[in-house]
């Protein structure tokens, strides 16, 4: 059995168990609310495109502010929306800049709350 340990920003392992799953589930919550999303948004009564946005935008900020850094915390939300619906042409690479502001402003509020 291969045991994956990340090193996550801003955290510390005691070496339970429970602070080995914090970053699995770091990894996999933003794929799997990234990939709903998508799926949702690929549905063809879906067509608000704001919610979509929003919804896309609180998760990455929830991985950046979790620890992830902004960089992996884009990647892992803009990704699965991007590789579900780039088929259907250029239009949906719009999602990369909303996906990078919310990551952003997800570490910028965890860098303010350190230092308040």
């Amino acid at each position: 059995m291969i045991i994956v340990v990340l090193k996550v920003e801003g955290s510390e392992y005691s070496g339970k168990a429970e602070s080995r799953r914090r970053p699995i589930l770091l990894l996999v919550m933003p794929v799997a609310v990234a990939t709903a999303v998508a799926w949702i948004d690929s549905r063809p009564t879906w067509d608000d495109a704001g919610v979509t946005a929003m919804l896309l935008i609180f998760t990455a900020a929830g991985g950046s502010l979790g620890g992830l850094s902004w960089r992996l915390a884009s990647v892992l939300v803009g990704g699965p929306i991007v590789l579900w619906e780039i088929w259907h042409g250029p239009g949906v690479l719009i999602v990369v800049p909303v996906v990078v502001a919310g990551a952003i402003a997800g570490m910028v509020v965890r860098r303010w709350t350190r230092l308040v």
